[in-house]
This record gives structure tokens, C-alpha cells and sequence, in this order.
């Protein structure tokens, strides 16, 4: 073999490094190109050993092997007069007369001792000490020193060689005496360097030995693509951080000038030109500005354009820029938020295209005036006389909102019908209380329950009212938005500042909703009661697509500018409103809209829409967030209260970005990138033979276990809400239908009710009903009577002018009847007095008119008694819906009317008794006793004589008779109506009796629902840990189903690397399963096949390879006979290899790169498939290595590949499966000699066999004490002992393994 060939096999592919610092050895090595993952059509093994790299310019061709200027190893690949130094044939002394008189020149060159018979090689020479063997040049120096000190006990030749031309040195040869010590010096061309030329080699060639002098020139960054970071933050609250890449050219006058690349730069998704400068102290400050359009409330809930500028200010680093940022936005409100943050950006490669500097420059934005976004409002009253705004869904009809629906309204209309909306559509305030009150989420204490609060579908009730009917809130708050625009002045500024507080209102409503559809997506698989639903991926998706919306509707009036000035107008008037919920009231609702757009953007995704449409939505979200944070910081930056929320902010932003980085064209569905293996096979799989597939799968199949068990907590708690909640009800049901018949046969129902009619009780029958007619049946008894007396005096007057005609006539007694009016008949009693029979009528007559009036008014006052029991009846606190009587009123009422029914009796009885008391009549039972004793005269006793001895005689009787009868009759009617007045006095004490047994029956199902229900540990409605149970349970569900998905997808991949092909149609399913069985059943469907494949195909079998770095991937196995003949033993030559500078790291270590082919120089058999290592030992071979441990590093990264067992039958391009893997480094220890005594390292354990990017590192004593008696010089040899698992190969004709879960 040729020197030049050997050496280039062994220097291997990192000779073209001597342009690269130390530090970026490693880097450059994982940065490079990777190979084509297509194998070679020939898969047989070539001639030569490695692929040989870029070396430095050889010799021209005519020259021959070994002159001077020729690479080299060591002396045996250098001709006859020159030897090898740093890796450089160099020319040596011709003869002996260039060395010392007790020195030879050798067959080299080399100047030599000689002692006796043999010839010590530089035995007396100096020992060179450099001080520094890596300066770095300061940008824009052009000259670097360092210290030479000889150390030996001999004089020290030595001089300085360099290969590149930008170095300029005094080459001529010099002697150092011992302990003396010299200032080496070279001049650096900064123009002359090539752009990769990062470190310029300095050879020092001494006697005692070369060594190198590395010069790192710390140049500017050249211009070039840079990609990073940015994260912002604002009085100490995080704001997230968003990727940044830029392009950027560094003139040579200062300035910068570029552009961003939309493509990687989160928060900038347009083309922007930038500018900057930079001067050589390393300083750079770059501005970028831009101005974004308004978009759809839809996707931004700021809804209008926001100006901004990103601002900057750095150092220049080793890799690339760091520092701090300013960006400032307009447009949020009347003056710029600015927040603060930090930046870093690597340079990741050359400038592509040419950058120019910014023709414009983008103006601020103004912030909008608008109370919401117009297109928001013009929307929201669509469905207005359609879903909400009937009749049925009135509290009365609104003549304003029949106008709004024909869009004629005036703003006083606007108004009228906003109210109208909300008073029917908005009673949430108890939930909301209870909501953002304390912190803990609690059922409402009025009529409504949650659910109803919360239903998808408003329900309205008897009294047409919802809970919530969040459609028509909003559409009574865009009114009540539009009103002021049509109407300026002091009205439309209270409207406009009232118009925020609905919207707090509105915020807060949809909050809850946004709560209750957390549980709807997460049991979105699942009906009522718990059966499977088919579409629950359309399901869900629409759920979060409508939170989503509903969110951002609420969200984006609560982010104008007007809003919190509204707050402050409000404040300042002092009208009496409370505001501090209102400010609050966008933090949880952002982070909230971007929760959901988060999980909505992951369902959709894998739904297969659009992924641009999927990207730019959530991209367009996490600017809104951006923004509405700075805002929100600065409204709320002094609020105590809005800590926990502006914290918030931060997680949400970033939830947002690790989403949109799932969402990368690069990626798949779920999250991770398409090359990705998972690899988790370790030392106890491996024990027990099961399969990387296999450690995977029992990760996922504990996953699925914990979801499993986190959602059926979740729909216990969830069902044990509902059935405490049924049985609640059930109870309460059984509870009111035993009170209710009782109260119903008291107040009577309503036609087609079972329920009593309290609010109108006795109106609709019952008890009350009935004695309310015995009252009224007395009363009409009593004006019976009252109108009798009326008919009885007329029939007294009458008979007496009939009977005093008569007399006149006959007895000629006109004068003495005429004088006698109305006294014609007297009534004579027992002691002689006589009073007029009429006057007596009238006095009966006048007692029945008292009684009448007495009458109506007593039935007024007990109609008002009535209302008023009634109302407080129905006016007290309400429990299920049913009203508990406010006793106290009740008790006042009754009260009341008892106190004035009893004054108005005794007025009419003291008015009567004065009345009959003046025509003479005592009580009518006294009168008709005493009846028998009076005597009826006619006018006098001289007349009444007359007309007894006269023949009017029967005449008299008859009418004396008549007379006596109609007084008797008379009096009866005094009875019967006292009768009456009894009657109704019972039937109305009676009735309040009957009102209070009403109160009392209510008052005493209060205290059996209160014992019963209210105050049992199991009411789900008023104990709020039974509804914070299952929000929360409900809450983790979809995190732990997502968390779940991710890892069935690994163990899915896992199952792909194993059978060496992807399963598209499983992957499809696991994106639409939602449910713990959905997965359960594919997690079984990925055992199948594993279990088929290897029903098919067995076991990999165990396999050891032992691979020797020296011999079978350098090819050092033959010795180099040098010009004197003796031979460079293959042990000389990798001990020369090890301390190749090349090969050299910054921190004193060795780093070999290497592949493992499954082609070229392929060491495993063409016969293995499915060839994955288990473990890896290392062995260390030399003489005087020291104990027999030592430590090494091994890293693998980029293209690998495997061949599937079944590839005889398929074409030879996809025979061979190729994979890409990231970087990853593993520390094992190493044996000397022999195996280590740690036994092999599994670190590697699943990674294909067969590798493009190995490497094999040994450290520094000072990294690795255990390498600390480590002489590189003495090492031999580097063995790997692989332990792999493999199958064979199928013959050809078998067909392919084809994955089904039958």
C-alpha cells in the first residue's frame, strides 16, 4: 500500500477540521450533510476502507511519495532525508555536518545521538513547553504571541512552520539554551483567510518534539441566515418567547440590513425588511418594524392593526447575537406598551438572495375608538326574533325589539330591546358570585342549577326567563353598543360606559360555558348514559370549535381600548357599579381562548384539515395573546387580584408555540418529528428478550391505564353529580306532591296544573276559594235584607197614606190626617209611649243601608286582606323553584285586616244601635218579644176610638194587622242579617285562617326540604364540592387522553421500526379514537401484529460482533517498511493516529469519527435483518496503559438503517430501511486489555447496527479521572464488542409481511 493512501485512510474524515476551532469539531461533524438514506445499487464492499474527505493541497503529481510538503503519520510514510512533523513530510539534514559533533543525521534527517553502538533519537533534547497553544485573535487584531520555554536539561532546536498564507512567521531555525524561553510572533492577513479558515495551524518543530500552535481568528459574523429566540416579559410576568430567524448582512460601514424569515419567526408572519448597526467592539443593534392588518374577531380577538417594533441589543458571541429586546406596540391603546424581554440567534449558514434595506418604514397604529369590533355586532343580533326575542322568550312583548328585527330601531329602541334581551336571557349573577367570587366554583342558590345555566339550549321557564341564553346577551349588548353611536351626549355616554360591565357580564358567562364544554369534549364519545357515540370526533371538534368562538366573541370587547376606559368613567361617576370583576374579566377568558384554540388546532389537524389554514389560525391566536398580555399587564400591572391571571398568560403563550411547532410541515399528527424512533429497550428487556416495541408499549399500555382510570373518575364524578342531583329531585318531587294536594285543596290550581296557584291562591278554587263565596253569599244576605227594609218602610208609608185617605174621607178628618203625616200609625208599648210606625221602618231601613255601606267596605278591605296574604304568601326566599312565605309579613298582614274588620263591625253596630235607638227599638229579638205588649193606635187615642166605633173598624184591623206584620218582618230581617254578619265574620276568619295554614303547610315543606334536601351532605346542588369534583376530574381528562394519544403513537412507531414499514391506517385510527376503550382496542390491534411478525419471522437471535477501529475500520493491518527497513507496526501507526492533532479536542480528549455500513466495508452478514444492537462493550489494547479501567465516549447521530426480513421480495431500494437520528452521547466504561469490569452498556440498545455517524472520544484525565494512567502513545488498538440482535433473511417467494389486526 502507498504511504499517501495509508495516511489518508487512517486520517479519516476530520483532516479537513485543521480549519476548525476545537470546540467545533463536534459540531461540525453532527452539521454535516448526511448521506443519501437510498443504498448503493451494489451493496458489495469496495477496495478502498473509509470514503476519503477533504485533505490539505498534495503535492504535485511528479513528486514522489514522502517529499517534502506530503502528509504523513509518522517518520515510515516520509522518503529518505525527511521525517514527519505534525503530519507533514518536512525536509531533515542532508548529512551529518548540520549536527552536533556527537550527534548523526539518520535516515530521515533526523539529527541524532549516538552513545556506544546505539543511536538515541533526540535523547538530549530540550523539552518544549509552549504557553499557549490556542490564541484567539481579538476581532481586528492581526497579530498573536504566545511563550516557547525549554524545560529540558539540553539546548532546543526548534522553528515555526505554517501551511496556510495568511500567516506570516520568522521560519528560520533557532536554539533555545535549558530554562530559556522565547516570544514567538505571527502576523495574520485577515483578508487572505478563506471564510472557513477559523483556526490557521502553527507547526513548532523542535527537537524535543512538534507541537501544534492553534490561531482562532474571532472575525466578525459573516453574513448569513441566524435562527433563535426571543421571550418577552413585563414587570416581571412571563409573556412567552416566539422563534426568530432572521437574514442578515453586515456592511462594511456599520450598518445592518436584512430580513426576517416569516416562515421561522412565530409573531412576525410577513416579509419584513430590517436595519441595524454594528461596529468592532462586537456590539449590534438591529430594529425590525411591521404593521398587522385587522383581522376576523374570529382568529384575533384584537380585531384591529397593531403597529410594532422589535428593537435589538446585543453582543456578538462566539456562534452568533445575544442580548435584550424592546418590542413596542401601537395600536393597543392611546399611548405605545412596550415590553422587555431577551434574544439569542445562532448563525445556522450562508446568506441566500440578496437583503435590502427598508424602502418604508411601517407607521404606528392608532388604537380604535369602537366598543367592539364592528363585524362583530353586525353579526350578533342575526338570530334576533328567530332563536331568542320571541314572545315565549319575553318577559313582555317588546315592541323595540320588533323594530331592531326590521332594523328601523332608533337608540332609544336599541336600548329598550338590549334590556328586554338581557332581563330574559341574563340570571346568572348568583352563579357568577359564586364562580369568581371566592375562587371555588358553586352551584347557583336560585332557581336554576347548573346545568340549566350551562345548557347548550337555552330553557326558558314559566315566567319566560333563561339562566343563560348567551345569543341573546350578546345581541343585547350589541345593541346597547350601537345605541351611542346614534346617539351622542350624556345618554350615550352612560350607555357606552355601561356597555363594558355587560360585556364584563358577557366575558364571565362565557367562561362558564367555556368550563362546562371542557367536559362536553371530554366525554364527547359518550351519550346521556354512557353508551358510545360513533361520531364523537366531529363531536368534539365542533364543541371546541364553537367554545372557541364564543370565547373570542367575548373576549374581543374586553380588549378595546374603550373598555377600560368605560371602567374608569364609571368609577369616576360613581354610579354605584361594580367594576372589579369587570377588569378582571379578560385575563381567564384569554387564557382560556388559547387552551381551547390549542386543543381545537391538535383535533383539527389530525381531522385533516388544511394544516396551513390549522398554522396560520394558531399563529394569528398566539399574536392576539402576545398583544392582549402587554395590554392586560398594563391595565392591571397594580391590581393585587390579577396575579394568578397575569401569570397565566406566560403557560397559555407557550402552550400555543409547542402547538404550533406540532403543527411543523416536518412533523406528524402527533407532535413529533417524522423521523422520530422512540428507543427505550434497557438492561432488563433485554434480560427477558422483548423487543424495543416491547418497553415502549408497556410505557403506553401504563398511560392508557392511568387514563383510563383518570376518565372513568371523571364520568363517576360527573354521573354521581346527575344522580345525586335525580335523586335530589326525585325527593323534592316526592316532598311537593305531598304538600301540594294539600296546598292545592286550600288554594286551588290552575287549569291543567297539578301545581297549587299560590300566586293567586283562592282565586282558581280550593278552601279558600269556598269560604271566600260563604263570605260573599253573607254579604249578599245582608244587602237581601237591607233592600227588604227598604221594600218594608216603603210598604208602612204606603198603607198609612192609603189608611189615612181612607179616614179623611169618611170621617172628615183631613185636618187632623194631614196634621198626623206619617204618624198615622203609632206604635203604643207597655209603658204608654208611642212611636211612629214608619219612623221606626225608616230607622230599620237606615240600620240596613249602614249595614250595605259597612258591607262594601268590608269586602274592599278583604279583598285587599286577600293580596296581601297572597303576596306574602309568595314573598319570601325560594327553594327548587317553590316560594316560602314571609311569615313575619304574614303574621303583620293578618294583623292588620283583623284590626280593621273589627273597627269597621263596631262602627256599624254603634251607627245602628244609635239609629233604632232614636225611633225606640231595642233589639230586634227584644222587639218581637215584647211585640204582644204594643199596641197599634191610629194617630190618637180620641181618633183611634172613632174609627173603632165607626164602620172602619175592619179597615183598621186589616191595616193594624198589615202593619204588624211588616214590623215583624222588619225585625226578622234585623235578625237574619246579624245572622249574615255572622256567617261572613266565620267564613273570613276562616279564610286568614285558612291563608295562614297555607303559610304554615310552606313554611313546613321548607323545614322537610331543608332537612331533607337543603341541609343533607348529598345535595350535589348545594355542596360545591360535588360540582368541583367533577369540573376538575372532568378538566384532566383531556390532558391525560392527549398525553395518552402521544405515547400510543410512540409505541406505534415503535411497532413500525420494528416491522421496518409505517402503518398509515393505524395511525388514522389512533388520531379519531377518544375514548380509554377506542385506544385499549388498538393498543391490543399493535400486540396482534407484533405478535404476527414474530410468529412469522421469530426472534432476533443474539449475535457478538467484535469490530477493531485499527484494523477493521482504519485498515492498519500491515506493517510499513520504512527507508532502513524496519517496519511501523499497525500498533505504531493508530498510536500515531491517536495523537494526530487533528484528532485533538480543545480539552486534551480524541475524538475518531467511523461508520458502520451496511455496505461498504460491511462487517456484518448481508444475511441479518432486523439487526438492532443490545449492548456495547469497549476495550482499550496497549502496553503500560495502567489498571484495567478506563473511559470512553460513544456518539452516534444522523443516517442508519435496517434491513427488513422480508425484503428478498421486495425492490432493493425499499429492502433497506433508512432512519435519522439526533445527537446522543453515551459514557461507558471501557476495559484495558480485557472487557470492563462494568459488563456491556445498553445506552445504545435498539439503534440500528449498522451506522453512518459514529464516534468513539477519549477523554481527558481531567473529565475522566479513571483515564488519568492513560498514555495515548501506548494504545494500540480501540475494540468494540457488540452484542445485536438479528433475524434472517426469508428466501425469496414468501411475500411480504403484511400488518393487519384481522
Amino acid at each position: 500500500m502507498k504511504r499517501t493512501l495509508l495516511f489518508r485512510a487512517a486520517a479519516s474524515a476530520l483532516l479537513f477540521s485543521l480549519a476548525c476551532s476545537p470546540d467545533d469539531v463536534a459540531q461540525e461533524v453532527s452539521a454535516a450533510p448526511e448521506p443519501d438514506p437510498e443504498p448503493p445499487t451494489e451493496p458489495e464492499p469496495t477496495p478502498d476502507p473509509t470514503p476519503e474527505p477533504d485533505l490539505p493541497p498534495s503535492p504535485p503529481s511528479d513528486e514522489s511519495p514522502g517529499s517534502p510538503g506530503t502528509p504523513c503519520l509518522l517518520d515510515a510514510d516520509c522518503g529518505s532525508d525527511t521525517f514527519c512533523e505534525l503530519r507533514i513530510c518536512v525536509a531533515g539534514c542532508p548529512d551529518a555536518a548540520q549536527c552536533a559533533a556527537d550527534e548523526m543525521c539518520d535516515a530521515h534527517g533526523r539529527c541524532v545521538s549516538i552513545k556506544g553502538d546505539e543511536i538515541q533519537e533526540g535523547e538530549h533534547a530540550g523539552a518544549p513547553v509552549l504557553a499557549d497553544r490556542w490564541t484567539v485573535l481579538a476581532f481586528g487584531e492581526t497579530q498573536a504571541r504566545t511563550v516557547l520555554r525549554n524545560e529540558g536539561a539540553e539546548a532546543l532546536t526548534y522553528r515555526l512552520a505554517a501551511e496556510n498564507t495568511a500567516v506570516t512567521l520568522d521560519t528560520a531555525s533557532a536554539t533555545l539554551a535549558p530554562g530559556e524561553e522565547v516570544e514567538l510572533v505571527a502576523d495574520v492577513d485577515l483578508t487572505a483567510p478563506a471564510p472557513a479558515d477559523r483556526v490557521l495551524p502553527v507547526q513548532i518543530i523542535t527537537s524535543g518534539g512538534a507541537i501544534l500552535w492553534a490561531l482562532a481568528l474571532d472575525t466578525w459574523l459573516a453574513a448569513g441566515n441566524f435562527r433563535g429566540a426571543v421571550s418577552f416579559e413585563r414587570d416581571g410576568f412571563s409573556l412567552g418567547s416566539s422563534s426568530l430567524a432572521l437574514d442578515l448582512e453586515f456592511r462594511d460601514d456599520g450598518t445592518i440590513v436584512g430580513r426576517n424569515d416569516d416562515d421561522g419567526s412565530l409573531l412576525w408572519p410577513q416579509p419584513l425588511a430590517l436595519k441595524g448597526t454594528w461596529n468592532t467592539a462586537g456590539d449590534v443593534s438591529i430594529v425590525m418594524r411591521d404593521r398587522l392588518s385587522a383581522g376576523s374577531w374570529r382568529h384575533s380577538p384584537l380585531a384591529r392593526e397593531l403597529g410594532r417594533e422589535l428593537v435589538l441589543t446585543g453582543k456578538r458571541t462566539a456562534t452568533g447575537l445575544s442580548g435584550t429586546t424592546i418590542e413596542t406596540i401601537t395600536g393597543l391603546r392611546a399611548t405605545p406598551v412596550a415590553i422587555e424581554g431577551a434574544f439569542s440567534l445562532h448563525h445556522r449558514g450562508p446568506l441566500t438572495g440578496i437583503v435590502h434595506a427598508p424602502d418604508f418604514t411601517p407607521k404606528d397604529a392608532t388604537a380604535p375608538d369602537w366598543l367592539a369590533p364592528p363585524d362583530l355586532d353586525a353579526e350578533a343580533c342575526d338570530d334576533l326574533g328567530v332563536d331568542f326575542g320571541t314572545a315565549p322568550k319575553l318577559l313582555k312583548p317588546s315592541l323595540a325589539c320588533n323594530k331592531c328585527m326590521d332594523g328601523t330601531c332608533t337608540a332609544d329602541d336599541m336600548y329598550s330591546c338590549g334590556a328586554a334581551l338581557r332581563a330574559a336571557g341574563y340570571n346568572l349573577a348568583p352563579v357568577l358570585a359564586a364562580l369568581h367570587g371566592s375562587g371555588d366554583v358553586k352551584p347557583p342558590t336560585g332557581s336554576w342549577t347548573w346545568d340549566d345555566c350551562a345548557a347548550q339550549v337555552p330553557e326558558y321557564n314559566d315566567e319566560r326567563r333563561a339562566c343563560l341564553d348567551i345569543a341573546a346577551l350578546h345581541c343585547a349588548h350589541a345593541l346597547v353598543r350601537r345605541g351611542p353611536a346614534q346617539q351622542p351626549g350624556p345618554i350615550g355616554d352612560l350607555f357606552r360606559s355601561l356597555a363594558a360591565v355587560f360585556a364584563a357580564d358577557e366575558a364571565l358567562a362565557a367562561d362558564l360555558l367555556a368550563t362546562e364544554a371542557q367536559i362536553d369534549t371530554a366525554f364527547a364519545f359518550k351519550d346521556e348514559v354512557g353508551e358510545p357515540l360513533a361520531d364523537a370526533f366531529t363531536r368534539e371538534l365542533a364543541i371546541l370549535a364553537a367554545d372557541r368562538e364564543r370565547l373570542a366573541a367575548a373576549l374581543a370587547p374586553t380588549l378595546a381600548p374603550a373598555y377600560a376606559d368605560a371602567l374608569a368613567w364609571i368609577e369616576d361617576a360613581d354610579l354605584e357599579q361594580p367594576t372589579a370583576n369587570a377588569h378582571l374579566a379578560p385575563l381567564q377568558l384569554t387564557a382560556n381562548f388559547a387552551r381551547t384554540t390549542a386543543q381545537w388546532a391538535r383535533l383539527a389537524h389530525r381531522a385533516g384539515q388544511n394544516p396551513d389554514d390549522v398554522r396560520a389560525a394558531v399563529r394569528l391566536a398566539m399574536i392576539a395573546v402576545h398583544a392582549a398580555g402587554a395590554e392586560l399587564h398594563a391595565r392591571l400591572a397594580a391590581n393585587p387580584a390579577a396575579v394568578p391571571g397575569l401569570h397565566a398568560l406566560g403557560p397559555a403563550l407557550e402552550l400555543l408555540a409547542s402547538v404550533q411547532d406540532e403543527l411543523a410541515s416536518d412533523a406528524t399528527a402527533f407532535g413529533y418529528p417524522t423521523a422520530y424512533v422512540p428507543l427505550a429497550l434497557g438492561p432488563e428487556d433485554i434480560a427477558h428478550n422483548r423487543s424495543n416495541f416491547d418497553a415502549v408499549q408497556a410505557l403506553a399500555t401504563d398511560e392508557i391505564t392511568q387514563f383510563s382510570q383518570v376518565a372513568a373518575d371523571a364520568w363517576q364524578k360527573a354521573r354521581d353529580y346527575e344522580l345525586k342531583t335525580h335523586a335530589l329531585a326525585a325527593t323534592e318531587l316526592q316532598i311537593s306532591t305531598e304538600y301540594d294536594a294539600k296546598l292545592r285543596a286550600l288554594c286551588g290550581s290552575l287549569p291543567g296544573k297539578t301545581t297549587p296557584a299560590l300566586a293567586t291562591c283562592g282565586d282558581q278554587g280550593g278552601q279558600i276559594a269556598e269560604l271566600r263565596a260563604a263570605a260573599k253569599a253573607a254579604g249578599l244576605r245582608i244587602r237581601h235584607a237591607a233592600q227588604a227594609a227598604e221594600n218594608n218602610l216603603y210598604a208602612v208609608a204606603v198603607e198609612e197614606e192609603r189608611f189615612g185617605r181612607v179616614i179623611e174621607i169618611q170621617l172628615d178628618l183631613g185636618a187632623e190626617i194631614e196634621a198626623a203625616h206619617g204618624r198615622i200609625f203609632q206604635v203604643k208599648d207597655q209603658y204608654g209611649e208611642q212611636r211612629s210606625a214608619v219612623e221606626q221602618a225608616e230607622a230599620l231601613a237606615e240600620c240596613g243601608r249602614i249595614r250595605d255601606n259597612s258591607l262594601a267596605e268590608a269586602e274592599a278591605l278583604q279583598a285587599g286582606c286577600n293580596s296581601q296574604m297572597v303576596a306574602q304568601i309568595t314573598s319570601g326566599p325560594t327553594i327548587f323553584g317553590v316560594t316560602i312565605p314571609n311569615i313575619a309579613g304574614l303574621i303583620a298582614a293578618g294583623a292588620e285586616c283583623e284590626a280593621k274588620k273589627a273597627s269597621l263591625e263596631t262602627t256599624t253596630a254603634n251607627q245602628c244601635k244609635s239609629v233604632l235607638g232614636q225611633a225606640g227599638l231595642q233589639s230586634a229579638r227584644d222587639e218581637l218579644q215584647r211585640g204582644e205588649d204594643q199596641e197599634i193606635m191610629t194617630i190618637n187615642a180620641e181618633i183611634d176610638a172613632a174609627i173603632r166605633s165607626s164602620d172602619l173598624e175592619v179597615q183598621r184591623a186589616a191595616s193594624v194587622a198589615l202593619i204588624k206584620n211588616i214590623r215583624a218582618e222588619g225585625l226578622l230581617l234585623m235578625i237574619e242579617t246579624e245572622e249574615a254578619e255572622l256567617a261572613q265574620s266565620t267564613a273570613t276568619t276562616a279564610m286568614l285562617s285558612a291563608y295562614k295554614e297555607t303559610a304554615a303547610l310552606l313554611q313546613d315543606r321548607a323545614r322537610t326540604l331543608g332537612m331533607m334536601i337543603e341541609d343533607s351532605p348529598d345535595n350535589a346542588l348545594t355542596r360545591p364540592h360535588f360540582l368541583q369534583a367533577r369540573l376538575e376530574a372532568a378538566s384532566r381528562v383531556l390532558p391525560a387522553r392527549e398525553r395518552t394519544i402521544r405515547r400510543v403513537y410512540l409505541a406505534l412507531r415503535a411497532l413500525e421500526y420494528e416491522l421496518n414499514q409505517e402503518l398509515p391506517a393505524l395511525r388514522d385510527t389512533l388520531a379519531a379514537a377518544r375514548s380509554p376503550e377506542d385506544i385499549t382496542s388498538l393498543m391490543t390491534c399493535l400486540s396482534g401484529i407484533a405478535e404476527d411478525y414474530r410468529l412469522e419471522h421469530g426472534y432476533g437471535q443474539p449475535y457478538v460482533t467484535e469490530v477493531s477501529l485499527r484494523a477493521d475500520i482504519f485498515g492498519m493491518t500491515t506493517d510499513i517498511p520504512d527507508v532502513d527497513g524496519s517496519p511501523a507496526t499497525p500498533a505504531e501507526q493508530f498510536a500515531a493516529l491517536l495523537q494526530d492533532p487533528l484528532h485533538g479536542q480543545a480539552d486534551g480528549g480524541v475524538a475518531l469519527p467511523f461508520a458502520l455500513s451496511a455496505f461498504e466495508h460491511a462487517l456484518f452478514s448481508s444475511w441479518l435483518c432486523d439487526d438492532r444492537i443490545d449492548r456495547i462493550e469497549v476495550k482499550l489494547v496497549g502496553d503500560e496503559l495502567g489498571d484495567k479501567e478506563a473511559e470512553v465516549l460513544l456518539t452516534r447521530q444522523g443516517l442508519a438503517g435496517v434491513r427488513r426480513c422480508d425484503g428478498a421480495d421486495l425492490p432493493q431500494w425499499s429492502a433497506y430501511v433508512p432512519y435519522s437520528f439526533e445527537r446522543e452521547q453515551l459514557v461507558i466504561q471501557a476495559g484495558v486489555n480485557e472487557w470492563g469490569t462494568a459488563g456491556p452498556n445498553a445506552g445504545y440498545a435498539a439503534w440500528p447496527v449498522h451506522g453512518e455517524q459514529w464516534t468513539l472520544t477519549i477523554p481527558p484525565a481531567e473529565q475522566a479521572p479513571a483515564n488519568l494512567d492513560l498514555d495515548l502513545a501506548q494504545v494500540s488498538d480501540v475494540v468494540l464488542r457488540l452484542h445485536h440482535r438479528a433475524g434472517t433473511i426469508e428466501p425469496a417467494g414468501q411475500g411480504a409481511f403484511t400488518p393487519s389486526c384481522g
